[in-house]
């Protein structure tokens, strides 16, 4: 983990921590680079991925977490060993972590420090029917699109070898 980012990340999530005070449902956060996009990458920028969670008044009720990834290359999602996993759909889709609802305070989740090109949107939420599957109708969530361009590539000068 990069230096200072714990402070970074209590920065980027201060916002959405005051807007939690009001809400009565779990209210999850999630940003990248302390933006909650859309953000554009350079090539030479590294992803920051910060989690974080106002319960709410919901502590200790049983919830299913989810972190997932929709990329150029498919579906993706943080699994409970830790990992990440491929999912060809949102049935395949699991939860990191079976449990009580907490107050998370920003976290980092994922740092790259080189993103391949393309389109991304990064999902974090929350749902309190601890089942392992996702539970639409009491699913809490954020989401943030970052946009890596691909690279152009300048043409040398002179005559085809």
């Amino acid at each position: 983990m990069p230096a200072g980012s714990h402070s970074t990340a209590l920065l980027c999530l201060g916002a959405a921590a005051l807007t939690a005070a009001l809400a009565a449902e779990p209210l999850p956060s999630v940003s990248v680079n302390c933006s909650h996009g859309p953000l554009a990458l350079g090539p030479n920028t590294p992803l920051a991925l910060v989690i974080g969670l106002d319960a709410a008044g919901s502590e200790a009720e049983p919830a299913d977490w989810w972190l997932a990834a929709d990329t150029p290359f498919g579906l993706f999602y943080k699994g409970p060993g830790g990992g990440w996993a491929a999912a060809t759909d949102l049935n395949e889709v699991r939860p990191f972590y079976q449990g009580p609802l907490v107050d998370l305070t920003p976290t980092e989740a994922l740092y790259v420090a080189a993103l391949p090109p393309g389109s991304y949107r990064i999902y974090f939420g929350v749902d309190r029917v601890a089942n392992g599957l996702i539970d639409f109708d009491q699913l809490s969530f954020d989401a943030v699109e970052v946009i890596r361009p691909a690279q152009s590539r300048s043409r040398a000068k002179g005559k085809p070898k």
